[in-house]
């Protein structure tokens, strides 16, 4: 069949104009398929990050009071160490609320960087362009914990809240007091009333955190093997003080995401390969005469089917894997500026799905199209 198939072809080639409108049509589906797939892909991704369903990691603490049992600093330290370079470098920040004064608000935010703790480079820039703080803790500060903080003002000494108001008349010139020692203000902040931010690694070993726990924001998001590693070395260390969040409601967001995306594809193949079918259906009329001769010649319709079919799969998988990679070389590097999501989308394994989907709903509705096309007709309608 492949044979009679690869001559049928070579008789279309004469036809030069249907076969340049043939491929264009194929050419541009290839490259429809992959944007609408990664548009849609673009917005779950944003809508997952608005959410901070898939990025923030949060693993709650609790206290043992009984047993005069906390999650301190050292014991977070001990989990962070363990975590593999995959997760540090994957990790923007960590954000963890220590409770050092009864009646102000404390919080660090970090990152580690070549096994040191480091300021959370997003973060900072952020703050920074928000105008959140006026100056921002450096590397170095960070990494060694000097006893640096930015304190609460909203812009001058009027709007200072009582407990800022405290700590400045305890401090002194330029100080607070913290944990029995002199932090030395580098600068202010205005994200939260009563509330100083410090470098994590000031703080005391011993110093208790907050029920809060830890927050752990991925620079993207974060998989379910990256989980496992991060809960399973928290229960390790932390036993019945950690609260591990569920992971299966976020396996249901990806389900769902999957699902839809699937089905959005099959739709937007449905619909191209309902135009292509309609083409193909023009351009075997226009070659009936061809098949008349082929039937008067004793050609089986279930064979005349079938070398219809192979043509078309042979002409057109090249086309539309040339419509792909016109899209992933030339498009695709405009997209990125336009729609920030999509960091990580297009690999092989996207392509190869993008692929998959088209020859199955392309050559399933072709199949039926072309099989009604000519059982259906009668011999002298071909003549």
């Amino acid at each position: 069949m492949l044979k009679y198939t690869i001559k049928n072809i070579m008789l279309l080639i004469n036809e030069k104009r249907i076969l340049c409108l043939m491929f264009i049509c194929i050419f541009i589906s290839g490259i429809m398929i992959s944007f609408s797939f990664g548009i849609y892909q673009n917005y779950a991704n944003e809508r997952l990050a608005s959410n901070n369903l898939l990025t923030n990691l949060v693993i709650g603490f609790q206290d043992d009071k009984e047993n005069n049992r906390y999650v301190t600093k050292e014991m977070l330290d001990r989990c962070i160490d363990q975590f593999s370079d995959n997760i540090k470098n994957k990790v923007g920040c960590f954000l963890v609320i220590p409770e050092i004064e009864n009646e102000l608000y404390t919080e660090c935010r970090f990152s580690v960087k070549d096994g040191v703790f480091a300021s959370g480079e997003k973060i900072k820039e952020n703050f920074l362009r928000a105008g959140w703080v006026d100056t921002y803790f450096s590397e170095e500060q960070e990494a060694k914990g000097e006893p640096v903080v930015l304190i609460f003002d909203k812009g001058g000494s009027q709007n200072k809240t009582p407990a800022t108001d405290r700590l400045l008349k305890e401090g002194g010139n330029g100080f607070i007091w913290l944990q029995g020692k002199k932090y030395h203000i580098i600068g202010t902040q205005t994200i939260l009333t009563d509330s100083v931010l410090v470098p994590y690694a000031s703080l005391d070993k011993k110093t208790i955190l907050g029920k809060e726990g830890v927050t752990i924001m991925f620079r993207t998001m974060f998989t379910g093997e990256q989980y496992e590693e991060i809960t399973g070395i928290m229960e390790k260390e932390l036993g019945e003080l950690a609260v591990i969040p569920p992971m299966e409601s976020v396996d249901d967001i990806q389900l769902k995401i999957a699902v839809t995306m699937t089905a959005i594809a099959v739709l937007i193949t449905l619909v191209i390969s309902l135009n292509f079918t309609i083409l193909y259906l023009y351009i075997l009329d226009k070659r009936k005469r061809q098949m008349g001769i082929f039937l008067v010649c004793g050609l089986n319709r279930g064979r005349a089917v079938g070398i219809y079919v192979w043509e078309c799969i042979l002409l057109s998988l090249p086309a539309f894997c040339m419509g792909m990679l016109f899209f992933h070389i030339i498009i695709r590097p405009f997209l990125y500026p336009v729609y920030h999501y999509l960091d990580g989308i297009y690999t092989s394994k996207t392509y190869f799905l993008i692929f998959a989907v088209y020859c199955l709903v392309s050559f399933t509705v072709l199949s039926a199209a072309v099989a009604g096309h000519i059982l259906k007709k009668p011999v002298r309608y071909y003549l």
